[in-house]
């Protein structure tokens, strides 16, 4: 599943990058209980987590952020929730 938003308060990648490294953390994965391990990546303005049956990317472009998904067969039925609320988390700091 992906998810795709434009900037409306950051003015580049490197201030909404920022503000996103601040947001997307272990303890908001844990919140539904995924256990996962967050790399980011500053060089290229890029979050990846990384757990058992979960798999996320973020990327934060020129013009907005893409972000694509997976989860696995135990975690699919949270699949909504969890983007909803990124997309949420997301939208209200860029």
């Amino acid at each position: 599943m992906s998810l795709r938003l434009d900037y409306k308060k950051a003015k580049d990648k490197k201030e909404a990058y920022k503000k996103i490294k601040k947001e997307i953390t272990p303890k908001l994965l844990e919140k539904y209980n995924i256990d996962s391990n967050i790399i980011y990546d500053d060089e290229n303005c890029r979050i990846t987590a990384r757990g058992n049956g979960f798999s996320f990317d973020l990327d934060c472009l020129d013009s907005g952020v893409d972000g694509r998904l997976e989860l696995g067969f135990l975690l699919r039925p949270f699949k909504k929730k969890v983007l909803e609320s990124l997309e949420k988390k997301l939208k209200r700091i860029i």
